[in-house]
């Protein structure tokens, strides 16, 4: 134990501790890093709203959360223009929650049905032509919202991940840190066989401000412990009159952050 705090910060004990171990070779300390930027609306994305959170955050977002599978929120061909022009790529979101209580068949329509949304958006042949693997996050929110089913889940990653021949979506989950609930139903469904490559942690702790900081591990990791590694913070909420979310890719995990960036949609003009 080098005495690194566990959110990255260094301290005085982590300074203690890398002076005694100085003189170790080929050490590399660990200094707070700070990840790859995005944003999540609800509204549909326009040149506007993306300078705005440009402002809000301190740099550009590299990545934008938006639903998929109809309803309020939908995401819609129109906004591949703006993404495009600022080389901002697409985080696919299945916001079904109500529905996430529901059986192994409820889970696998609903998963059959996304992936088709985000096949027929962005044309299933350019998604293979962009490198074929991707990204889908279950939306569970929390209470009143019904936690999600461990059911629900095997039959919604299993459908998701056998929707295309030409590309390969990977099922993920966006929870509240806090939700032992859900993660206890994740746990128990990749137990059972289901696939889950990664996490979308929800927590704002006390940090109201939109700007982006260094990862917070003990505020960016879900309660309960899963199998399956963080991938993004959303750190902050409802900024600007409740138009947007902050988040950030998570700069340590094991595979480089611009190898996950290219498993988000980076949109075609249209």
């Amino acid at each position: 134990d080098m005495g690194l705090d566990v959110d990255g910060i260094v301290g005085e004990n982590t300074w203690e501790a890398l002076d005694k171990h100085k003189k170790l070779p080929n050490y590399e300390p660990i200094f707070p890093r700070t990840g790859i930027a995005g944003a999540d609306t609800l509204k549909k994305v326009n040149p506007d709203i993306i300078t705005k959170a440009h402002k809000l955050i301190g740099e550009r977002p590299q990545f934008w959360g938006r639903y998929f599978l109809g309803g309020d929120g939908q995401y819609d061909q129109e906004e591949n223009n703006a993404l495009f022009n600022t080389g901002t790529r697409i985080l696919p979101v299945c916001r079904e929650t109500r529905r996430v209580k529901g059986s192994e068949a409820d889970g696998h329509d609903v998963g059959r049905r996304v992936a088709e949304d985000v096949l027929e958006t962005f044309e299933e042949d350019y998604l293979a032509s962009q490198g074929g693997i991707f990204y889908i996050f279950l939306d569970t929110e929390p209470r009143p919202e019904p936690a999600l089913s461990s059911n629900y889940y095997l039959g919604w990653s299993k459908a998701v991940m056998s929707a295309s021949r030409k590309v390969k979506f990977l099922p993920c989950v966006y929870l509240n840190a806090g939700d032992e609930e859900t993660a206890t139903a994740l746990l128990k469904a990749m137990n059972s066989g289901a696939e889950c490559h990664g996490l979308w942690i929800a927590n704002y702790g006390k940090r109201p401000n939109s700007m982006i900081r260094p990862w917070f591990e003990k505020q960016a990791n879900p309660v309960t412990k899963l199998p399956c590694p963080v991938l993004i913070h959303q750190y902050v909420g409802d900024i600007d009159n409740g138009i947007y979310d902050f988040n950030q890719i998570n700069p340590f995990l094991d595979e480089p952050e611009s190898l996950m960036l290219e498993r988000f949609i980076f949109p075609q003009q249209v």
